[in-house]
């Protein structure tokens, strides 16, 4: 029976990147600082529009004491002095966009490999160097809120999300999608699966494909993501649920069909696959 392959994903560059974050606090407390009125202060502050991001990655100083908004995967973190330093990555899948946020809470909910909503002030460049002596820098962020975010929100927002809710059965095994959303790097499909049989049932999901047009695409695991999966056993009376990922599909290609295939251990039955047709505009 098949078996999803669990893969983690092991970063050299985080094995070797041992910015001197402590150091991050007393950089920014050394700064000083000149009292102006509400007027003036309000004049000077650049807000950062999202655009703009990879620019101030480029360039943190040109930026420094702007207000900014980013999402990062948290891959080092440090509570001290009643503050907490986060290590993230901006652009987790290539491991880039390093960034080094300072928030004064000791206690936050969150955790290596998290993906974080972070909304702060740019402190400008933070340099330092690694465990072989290499030179490394890290845009630097005062945080006035970190939160917990997910990969789809953060990287990978959806352009279009159809609602679906087709619901077919072969032999009381029940496929749902209920809807899908479609993004700039991926489609997104979200499929519940319920066992009302007496046998165990089965998911395959690598035999799953998206058709649009002359054009077939196999599922495309996104490891990074860490979407809720379908289980591929589904025992009798249980429900299971998640997303499966396909290429992005194209809006003005015309509509696309998903066909997904399942089967239980009573193999007098038949199953063919289940094919869903589902309209883009």
């Amino acid at each position: 029976m098949h078996k999803k392959m669990k893969f983690n994903l092991t970063i050299s560059a985080v094995a070797i990147l041992t910015l001197l974050i402590t150091g991050c606090s007393s950089s920014v407390e050394k700064e000083t600082k000149t009292k102006k009125t509400t007027k003036e202060v309000a004049k000077e502050v650049k807000v950062i529009n999202k655009d703009e991001i990879d620019k101030v990655y480029v360039n943190p100083n040109e930026y420094k004491d702007s207000k900014i908004e980013l999402y990062g995967k948290v891959f080092q973190m440090k509570s001290n002095n009643g503050k907490t330093i986060l290590q993230v990555w901006g652009d987790p899948k290539n491991s880039e966009k390093n960034t080094v946020i300072e928030i004064a809470k000791k206690d936050l909910n969150v955790k290596t490999e998290d993906i974080v909503h972070i909304v702060g002030t740019v402190k400008g460049e933070l340099k330092g160097e690694n465990a072989f002596g290499g030179k490394v820098s890290a845009l630097s962020v005062l945080a006035s809120e970190v939160e917990k975010s997910d990969y789809a929100t953060a990287f990978s927002p959806a352009i279009k999300t159809i609602e679906v809710n087709q619901n077919q059965q072969q032999n009381n095994l029940f496929f749902e999608i209920s809807k899908i959303e479609i993004a700039k790097e991926e489609t997104r499909v979200f499929l519940k699966i319920t066992n009302n049989t007496q046998e165990t049932a089965s998911f395959y999901s690598f035999n799953s494909k998206l058709i649009q047009g002359s054009k077939q695409f196999d599922e495309k695991e996104n490891y990074e993501a860490k979407y809720p999966e379908v289980q591929s056993e589904i025992l009798p009376g249980v429900t299971t649920e998640g997303i499966i990922t396909f290429e992005n599909v194209d809006m003005n290609n015309g509509n696309i069909k998903i066909s997904l295939e399942g089967s239980n251990e009573n193999y007098d039955l038949e199953f063919n696959p289940y094919v869903f047709d589902i309209a883009l505009q």
